[in-house]
């Protein structure tokens, strides 16, 4: 798209276009080429200022404030998306009002959090036959009010939406409140299910911290006092035989069909092991990875 609107230098998606970009390096894992694409945007933001594409950028600036620990920043942006109007913050914010109210909860600024849910239980009100609405309201309100029902709703109210990263995310903030109550089990399924929707979505990165979620749910429900020493967090020595098999695959240059097909698996399965080996081993590409494997003295 981009290099179409070059083409006929008519640059009107530009500056949403490495909005798009910059936020799925960051799904991916791919963090440089996310700051990139945050630099280009805001470069663009520059040439083209209007209400949409400064409400996009602010945004996109909050996500990578957050993912860099400042939430002081992260807010502060959110809070500048808010003042762009009604109208043009719901329709940025709406698919993205989770990512908002937790920036915002995990700052304790729980009057804008409240002030999102609001927007959320509007849009669903406006549109009640849309499960998307219904769910993402579900979960804004759960999130601020720290409703375990609600949040369940809105994992079933999402199943029948077709945008899986919002299934996804909704699966996070439940297995994380059924944690919190120690329900440890329960944690376990909505985090599994969450893990392999982000990862069957090329979402590594995300994928990745709902697998370190759903480690601590697993190690939790462990018993304590087995004489057998833990597996490293990090490293080579923290993949698992399966998780081994499908590093030397993909490093041999295997697609995740070809890998499934040698292992007799799915490409489901094989994604979901190349997910935690990417996390283990601090590696962001296949081509990092096929770099660490091949670096091994005996893998």
């Amino acid at each position: 798209m981009e290099r179409l609107e070059d083409d006929v230098q008519v640059p009107v998606q530009q500056v949403n276009a490495r909005v798009i970009r910059s936020w799925i390096a960051l799904l991916r894992g791919e963090r440089e080429a996310a700051r990139e694409h945050l630099a280009a945007a805001q470069e663009r933001l520059a040439v083209k200022p209007n209400p949409g594409n400064t409400a996009a950028v602010r945004f996109l600036e909050a996500i990578h404030a957050e993912v860099d620990g400042d939430l002081r920043l992260a807010v502060d942006k959110i809070r500048q998306v808010q003042h762009e109007g009604p109208f043009m913050r719901w329709r940025l914010l709406r698919n993205s009002v989770g990512s908002a109210i937790r920036i915002t909860l995990s700052s304790s600024d729980h009057e804008l959090a409240e002030d999102l849910a609001a927007q959320a239980g509007a849009y669903a009100e406006r549109n009640p036959a849309v499960p998307t609405a219904r769910g993402i309201a579900a979960q804004a309100i759960g999130l601020v009010k720290n409703d375990l029902a609600l949040l369940e709703q809105s994992v079933e109210l999402l199943k029948a939406s077709p945008r899986p990263l919002l299934r996804a995310a909704a699966a996070v903030d439940l297995g994380q409140a059924f944690l919190a109550q120690g329900r440890r089990l329960q944690a376990a399924a909505a985090l599994t299910d969450a893990r392999e929707i982000f990862a069957g979505s090329g979402a590594h990165a995300a994928a990745a911290c709902a697998q370190q979620d759903l480690d601590g749910a697993q190690c939790g429900s462990r018993r304590s006092g087995s004489a057998t020493a833990p597996r490293p967090v990090q490293g080579w020595a923290a993949l698992t035989a399966s998780e081994k098999k499908v590093a030397r695959l993909i490093a041999e240059g295997h697609t995740n069909r070809s890998a499934a097909d040698f292992l007799v698996v799915s490409p489901h399965t094989v994604n979901t092991h190349l997910t935690s080996a990417f996390r283990k081993l601090s590696v962001n590409s296949r081509v990092q990875l096929a770099n660490f494997v091949m670096a091994m003295p005996d893998t």
